[in-house]
């Protein structure tokens, strides 16, 4: 069986991607070569502080965690400079009815520099 050229993690720092790459770290499952955190700019200071005590344990196990970003989703999205970016926006309808509009901050601020990444960390290997 091939082995993957490069096995990436991509933690939020919510429950599921902690719990899995605390797993990596203590070897209950298999390692990641990076752990590639996708931030925003705008994230709340608690998901900043726990990326911090996450990133000193997969430190310790050899995981390097790395922080890749497209920008500053709240500045960019107050510019008027800037290309419109559409992020989950809640509403409120006359009803009171709840909605949320059309978002993009998944692939935008997430995705793309994630696989930008990838794509450089696997040029740098070959």
């Amino acid at each position: 069986m091939n082995r993957p050229r490069l096995r990436a993690l991509s933690p939020g720092a919510g429950v599921q991607s902690t719990t899995v790459l605390l797993l990596a770290a203590e070897g209950r499952i298999p390692a990641f070569d990076v752990a590639l955190f996708a931030d925003t700019g705008w994230e709340a200071r608690r998901t900043y502080t726990h990326l911090a005590t996450l990133t000193e344990h997969a430190r310790r196990a050899g995981i390097p965690v790395s922080r890749v970003s497209a920008g500053h989703i709240r500045r960019d999205s107050l510019d008027p400079d800037h290309r419109f970016v559409s992020m989950p926006l809640f509403s409120l309808g006359p009803g009171g009815e709840r909605g949320m509009a059309r978002r993009q901050r998944t692939s935008e601020y997430k995705l793309k520099p994630i696989k930008a990444e990838i794509r450089n960390d696997l040029r740098q290997a070959a």
